[in-house]
């Protein structure tokens, strides 16, 4: 007796009963032959497509002047079942006569031994041919195969054809699981700035598994990125041995610089004049980046900032050369004690000793101490005075011995 087991994934959607089902699908060789389960008539072969809930059932296939089979199939949660069952005719020799010698027995070859063919696929649905004939659509399982040598091939549209030679033996039950790879297209990609990085799906290009010409066909968001651009997305679609060609020009982002001078100052963008003797408010839009802005008056000085302009943003710089920063300045020995020394700023002596707080107008400024029998061990130092300046200057004096 056979036993025969299949698996059905079960819908989302549940029955008030909760009663799971299974797909069952009937073909015998020659057809027409009664089909019964569990005692009970289903109809004549083909049958397809049966609805059954799933659980052991006895089944026979009975045709007139053809053996009849038995066996047994279990139907489970899975996927659908497909039998293909060949028939053998009863052969009927005529009784001997009685005034007559009986002939002497014929020779009777003895009847094969058959064999059985389970195929899964990945994916799924792929049409089956055996020699040439289509046999059906996976998961598919055939019966009461000769043994023997057999060309197996599974096709299914868009997939690379399969091919599998099998060699099936009396009584085996083989289990053949073809693996189908999706047909591939190449992309072609023009884009602007060639920095640009390419992704899809999410992924970019250099971490897929695949190469940019050999592409698995499909639908696929290609998404084109660069810092300081607006991102560049399209759907598009791989197609089988097609080359697809994207243009992409990136727009520059941009944000907008705003400069007020007080009273009056010269304007400077990475070292380039934009804006002379500026006394009211400037502004330009700029690309997205880092940017270096200095603002020079002859008499005043000079003030200097590394702003980043952002998407849609402003920038608002306000430069008062009239504003004052009070700087704190302090000195000490080797030891880390104070020393009083004398405050210079611009090579001016501002009357003032150490430890001090002064006041500094914006700008660039040179500061340091001086005190007889010393010597500063950092010297000069220029520094940039504006509202970020929070860290006391402090000098380090060594006593001339």
């Amino acid at each position: 007796m056979l036993i025969i087991y299949a698996t059905f994934s079960s819908s989302n959607n549940k029955s008030t009963e909760n009663i799971l089902t299974s797909s069952l699908t009937i073909f015998s060789n020659p057809p027409e032959a009664l089909v019964y389960l569990n005692g009970d008539s289903l109809g004549q072969t083909p049958l397809q497509d049966l609805n059954l809930p799933t659980d052991h059932y006895s089944m026979s296939i009975v045709k007139k002047d053809y053996h009849t089979i038995d066996t047994t199939i279990f139907l489970s949660a899975g996927n659908p079942l497909q039998l293909d069952f060949l028939l053998q005719e009863i052969v009927i020799t005529p009784p001997p006569i009685a005034s007559e010698k009986p002939p002497p027995p014929k020779k009777v070859k003895p009847k094969p031994s058959f064999a059985s063919l389970t195929i899964r696929s990945n994916p799924s649905k792929v049409t089956i041919w055996l020699n040439g004939q289509i046999k059906g659509q996976t998961p598919l399982q055939l019966s009461n195969i000769k043994p023997g040598e057999y060309q197996l091939k599974a096709g299914k549209e868009n997939y690379e054809t399969y091919k599998q030679k099998v060699s099936l033996r009396a009584r085996e039950n083989m289990v053949i699981t073809p693996k189908l790879k999706l047909k591939t297209g190449s992309l072609i990609v023009v884009k602007e700035p060639h920095s640009a990085r390419i992704r899809l799906n999410g992924k970019y290009m250099e971490d897929l598994d695949y190469p940019i010409n050999q592409i698995p066909i499909g639908t696929y968001q290609l998404e084109i990125t660069a810092s300081g651009y607006a991102t560049f997305n399209k759907a598009i679609t791989i197609t089988p041995d097609k080359v697809d060609t994207i243009y992409a020009t990136l727009k520059r982002l941009e944000g907008e610089l705003s400069v007020l001078v007080r009273p009056w100052g010269s304007i400077y963008i990475n070292e380039q004049l934009h804006k002379s003797s500026a006394d009211t408010k400037y502004k330009i839009s700029l690309p997205v980046a880092q940017y270096e802005i200095k603002v020079i008056h002859p008499t005043l000085g000079t003030w200097k900032r590394s702003v980043k302009i952002q998407p849609e943003k402003v920038a608002d710089l306000t430069v008062d050369f009239n504003q004052k920063i009070k700087m704190q300045v302090d000195a000490i020995d080797q030891a880390g004690n104070p020393v009083y020394a004398e405050i210079f700023l611009d090579n001016q002596n501002t009357g003032k000793s150490t430890p001090e707080t002064i006041d500094v107008r914006l700008g660039f400024h040179r500061l340091m101490v001086k005190k007889d029998g010393y010597l500063t061990s950092n010297g000069e130092r220029e520094i940039m005075v504006d509202e970020h300046l929070r860290d006391t200057q402090t000098f380090i004096l060594n006593e001339i011995k």
